[in-house]
């Protein structure tokens, strides 16, 4: 009988301390504390990652140019020529195919594109329409091909039945612009470029965009 007096009494004695010795509230605060501390934790981690490797393009870019400088050289070309000439834009693309796969690569991202300022094909002459690659990576079990699970969303067309022979519903060889730029599917690609013309001595890293999901091309997939 007198354990069990002495057992009523220890829980008692818990239960008032736990109630008024303000144990509850500031185990509370620790928790929210400690949670705060994590979230703080994770957000200067995915700023190091934007930062540090999926917004450092400058390899990328550096590889790109130099493949575009021959290319054009190799045709006796400039840069205004994309805009007129089919073929050279068809070159370029497959000379810097490489480059982008190597961003995909390297920067450890789900997808990299470049978009060349060239001639809209005959068909697209009625919607701003741009030629260049975009390749997404949706992810591969296979440990010998790392581009297993890789897949062209856009690209010259012979590029891409050598990538991926499989016909897709959504396959194009443009990125088509009808509202130019006006809506946020289109932002990926505008507000970047106007950003890079507007503060053309600007670093790359400060002319990243975190986009929101859009569709490439109005009705196709994100």
């Amino acid at each position: 009988m007198a354990l069990l007096v002495v057992i009523f009494f220890q829980i008692v004695l818990f239960s008032v301390v736990l109630l008024y010795g303000f144990i509850l509230p500031q185990a509370k605060k620790n928790s929210f504390d400690i949670l705060t501390g994590r979230v703080k934790n994770r957000s200067q981690h995915l700023e190091n990652e934007m930062s540090d490797r999926w917004g450092n393009l400058e390899d990328g870019v550096i590889l790109i140019s130099r493949q575009v400088d021959a290319v054009l050289a190799e045709q006796d070309a400039v840069i205004p020529d994309m805009a007129v000439n089919d073929r050279l834009v068809d070159s370029i693309i497959s000379r810097i195919t490489p480059a982008v796969m190597y961003l995909l690569r390297k920067n450890d991202v789900t997808g990299a594109f470049c978009i060349l300022n060239g001639k809209s094909p005959p068909e697209k002459e009625s919607v701003t329409a741009f030629p260049g690659i975009y390749i997404r990576d949706f992810g591969s079990s296979d440990p010998v091909n790392a581009g297993a699970g890789w897949f062209p969303e856009r690209g010259i067309s012979g590029l891409l039945k050598e990538f991926n022979p499989y016909p897709a519903l959504y396959r194009k060889t443009v990125f088509e612009f009808p509202a130019g730029g006006k809506t946020p599917d289109e932002f990926f690609y505008y507000k970047p470029l106007n950003a890079a013309l507007l503060n053309q001595d600007s670093s790359l890293f400060r002319l990243g965009y975190w986009s929101p999901p859009f569709l490439i091309s109005g009705d196709d997939t994100p």
